[in-house]
């Protein structure tokens, strides 16, 4: 057996054969080692993030570069008031579950922690960990509803209804 794929070799078709494998097993290997060189998508990603301007509240794409400083330069003020985005919030004003995201900044990062961060699009609690905007689930209450219930417990946002 070992003898006839020698031999096989030793022809033109056979030839042709060995180089179109030996092509592919190299162009493989190269992609790959080409891969591990530039970091993969992975950490091309990471590099990317959403950011919200804390003076506008204005969200914007960037990609970090070593040895940038945070606060980044934000072109909504014109100076670097450029903070990572803490949490998303995809609810409507009307309590249902929306699809275009808002990036926000919580209140703490502004020197406010006590002072409760509501989202500029929907007007509605934004908290750490926040809970994702799905059907069935109770929505966050809006900055009235958050006052009235200050005083008293209030449910969860996210808690299934």
């Amino acid at each position: 057996m070992i003898d006839a794929f020698r031999q096989w070799l030793t022809t033109r078709p056979g030839q042709i054969a060995t180089m179109v494998v030996v092509g592919i097993v190299l162009l493989f290997g190269m992609s790959n080692v080409m891969s591990a060189f530039r970091g993969g998508d992975t950490v091309a990603g990471s590099a990317s993030q959403m950011f919200v301007c804390e003076e506008t509240g204005k969200a914007f794409s960037h990609t970090m570069v070593v040895d940038e400083a945070i606060p980044i330069y934000s072109s909504y003020s014109g100076k670097p008031t450029g903070y990572p985005a803490d949490e998303v919030c995809t609810w409507k004003e009307d309590g249902t579950p929306g699809t275009t995201e808002t990036y926000v900044l919580l209140n703490r990062r502004n020197g406010t922690p006590a002072k409760p961060t509501f989202c500029p699009t929907c007007l509605r609690l934004v908290v750490r960990d926040n809970p994702p905007a799905r059907a069935g689930t109770i929505a966050p209450p809006t900055e009235a509803e958050y006052a009235k219930s200050a005083k008293s417990p209030a449910v969860r946002a996210g808690d299934v209804k």
